[in-house]
């Protein structure tokens, strides 16, 4: 059966849910050339050679590189798959809020599918991050509407006053997560020992397609860790609470663009719950600032200025690997999600988190 005429199936059924991961992965592996994909792994000490004395040497570790890509990121799955997904139910065109990855990987399904995108972002968007989202189909339909001081701001005025055509959100969309989950086929296919996954968690699609993908595919038996930003504690609030409860974090962290998300999907915590094996480790600003340290060190010192760094997201996952018990034999493979944002947070961030938390300390 061709993708176009394959139904949607009930996701929230064992065989929905394997029809459904099976046929984002099929949707991907078309849609792979447009986006000039190549997901490769790396023995850890690739890019990060002081780790390994550090981790032990009873498991092996590996970094999946998601970002060889034009996006520069593996959220053009999760984009890809629900706009063709919108297109087969009869969308005309497209619009999010997003000032970041989720913005690239949306611009370039669009271009993909030939249709018209919205892209909605605050207005302290940065002009060349604005302008190189735009110039990943620079001939094409892309509108960028700048609104609202920040992410919060541009959700709140979308919530009045929506785009045209079909929204598809960065994280909190099952067709989205189901386009993340494929991630997992890549793991198995380029390292089928893999015992462990370790990946960061933002709004929480990510999390919630792997773990979706690794059941569909019987393999539950993989362990699977979620690592937190400090402050950002919307999932081990929401898993404290009952089912369908989503509890806002503490202070998401503005440090690691990604990680600082308000609130995670409710398939998060849904999906964790359902799955055997996941655990949830929260790591330091000062365990993660040390390994921004070493890995910027590591970079200069060899003359890697040319090479785009990961992305702060995934040294919060790097970082992680520190708590991960050390299996004797276990293969340990962490997601590297993005090369699109500067190891060290700009001033006008930095001064942002400093207001912020002062407002929540006076409120």
């Amino acid at each position: 059966m061709s993708i176009s005429t394959l139904e949607r199936p009930t996701q929230n059924s064992p065989a929905g849910m394997q029809a459904e991961s099976d046929r984002a992965i099929a949707v991907i592996d078309t849609y792979r050339p447009t986006a000039a994909e190549h997901t490769r792994l790396q023995e850890i000490d690739e890019e990060f050679p002081f780790l390994p004395a550090e981790l032990g040497s009873k498991a092996t570790y590996a970094v999946l590189d998601l970002t060889d890509n034009h996006a520069g990121t593996f959220k053009w799955r999760g984009a890809m798959y629900a706009a063709e997904r919108a297109s087969q139910d009869g969308a005309a065109s497209l619009w999010t809020n997003s000032a970041g990855n989720h913005a690239r990987g949306l611009i370039l399904a669009a271009r993909a599918l030939n249709m018209p995108v919205e892209v909605r972002m605050p207005t302290t968007v940065p002009d060349n991050k604005r302008h190189a989202a735009s110039q990943l189909w620079p001939d094409g339909q892309v509108a960028t509407t700048l609104v609202g001081r920040d992410f919060n701001e541009t959700t709140a005025y979308s919530d009045e006053q929506p785009g045209s055509g079909q929204l598809i959100h960065a994280f909190d969309d099952p067709d989205v997560i189901s386009g993340q989950g494929t991630v997992v086929d890549d793991v198995l296919r380029l390292e089928p020992r893999t015992s462990d996954l370790c990946l960061p968690v933002g709004g929480g699609g990510l999390l919630a397609g792997v773990l979706m993908r690794l059941k569909s595919l019987g393999r539950s038996d993989i362990n699977v860790h979620a690592v937190i930003a400090p402050g950002s504690d919307s999932l081990p609030r929401s898993l404290d609470r009952d089912f369908d409860d989503i509890v806002p974090a503490t202070q998401p962290n503005r440090r690691y663009g990604g990680s600082c998300v308000s609130a995670v999907t409710k398939y998060a915590p849904d999906q964790c719950r359902a799955y055997p094996n996941v655990e949830l480790h929260t790591v330091s600003d000062d365990e993660v600032e040390r390994l921004i340290n070493e890995y910027d060190t590591h970079r200069q010192d060899n003359h890697l200025e040319s090479v785009p760094p990961y992305e702060p997201t995934t040294l919060v996952a790097i970082a992680g690997l520190m708590q991960i018990p050390s299996r004797r034999g276990g293969r340990v493979v962490a997601l590297g999600t993005g090369r699109n944002a500067p190891l060290y947070p700009s001033r006008s961030v930095e001064r942002a988190t400093r207001v912020w938390v002062g407002q929540q300390r006076s409120s």
